[in-house]
């Protein structure tokens, strides 16, 4: 089944409605062809919305749409398509207090909330840090060719010290960065950031 990834933070305000919803040929000044759109590409898999809090207002209402009656109308479109995927969400914002503020729609929050998952931040399960850092080095590793760095025991304590304000993604980051610079090296506490606990 199809899984497709988008982060809502990073579409272009000016083009996040075609790019979610698609549209037809004509539909907009440049539209010289039809656009299927991300959500109607995962068809009958799994659309992952990532930093959903970062989704303008007017496109809420549509996605809101589209978890009702699992229809998407592309812009230019005088009907509706079916799509019968799953939506998934993530977010790092806090979206009772975005709903409260107006930014974020009461409905759709009610609506992605069938089963929520709160992950606790990375510095509330440090026992997990070695175990998603070696995991991150050997990805890394493969993904680059590169001979596998690894961490010495302190500097897998060193790791657990940290606050880690940027979560998984922090981690994840100074892993990759650590697998390129020391490629097959050993690494000590003094090759990692000192950033206060």
């Amino acid at each position: 089944q199809p899984f497709v990834a988008i982060n809502c933070a990073t579409l272009p305000e000016a083009l996040a409605e075609s790019l979610l919803f698609g549209h037809r040929k004509g539909a907009f000044s440049g539209a010289d062809q039809a656009h299927e759109g991300l959500i109607a590409a995962a068809a009958t898999g799994t659309v992952f919305l990532d930093e959903i809090g970062e989704l303008p207002l007017a496109l809420q209402a549509k996605l809101l749409r589209f978890l009702e009656s699992g229809e998407i109308t592309p812009l230019g479109a005088t009907h509706s398509v079916q799509i019968d995927a799953r939506v998934v969400a993530a977010t790092h914002r806090d979206l009772p207090a975005m709903v409260q503020a107006g930014d974020f729609r009461e409905d759709l929050y009610y609506r992605l909330m069938v089963v929520p998952v709160e992950l606790p931040a990375l510095r509330q399960r440090r026992e997990d840090i070695a175990t998603l850092a070696m995991h991150f080095m050997q990805q890394f590793a493969a993904g680059h060719g590169l001979p596998e760095a690894r961490f010495s025991s302190s500097a897998l304590q060193h790791l657990q010290k940290q606050h880690w304000s940027g979560n998984v993604r922090q981690l994840k980051n100074l892993c990759e960065r650590l697998s390129i610079l020391l490629a097959g090296q050993l690494i000590e506490p003094t090759n990692l950031p000192h950033e206060p606990a």
